[in-house]
């Protein structure tokens, strides 16, 4: 059982890697991912920095420390993510399409096994 959840958790901050790497090369795609926008040079600078660097970060840190409490922050900050977002969808009124929804399972999904 522990050599699944090691396998999901590397699969985890591979896909982490991937969406930053995608962040970093291509910062409107990145952002169209999610429903935002990139309107001028500073937003294309933010995008590479927000949806590209710091996703890098945040999923090689735990590959490279090896380390129990770096999964662990991976797996808060997914956790976080997944409160917010239904924070969006309660204040904000977000229409719950299927990708919200996705977008929701995998952030949740992702900070329990993070955080094992």
């Amino acid at each position: 059982m522990e050599t699944i959840i090691t396998i999901l958790q590397v699969i985890g901050l591979l896909g982490i890697v991937l969406f930053g790497v995608i962040g970093v090369l291509q910062p409107r795609r990145a952002a169209a991912l999610i429903h935002m926008q990139v309107l001028d040079e500073r937003g294309l600078a933010e995008g590479r920095v927000n949806l590209g660097g710091f996703f890098i970060g945040l999923g090689v840190m735990p590959l490279i420390l090896g380390e129990p409490a770096a999964l662990q922050v991976a797996g808060l900050a997914y956790l976080i993510a997944a409160v917010a977002r239904i924070g969006g969808y309660l204040v904000d009124k977000v229409t719950l399409d299927a990708q919200y929804t996705v977008l929701f399972i995998f952030e949740f999904v992702m900070g329990v096994v993070l955080m094992l």
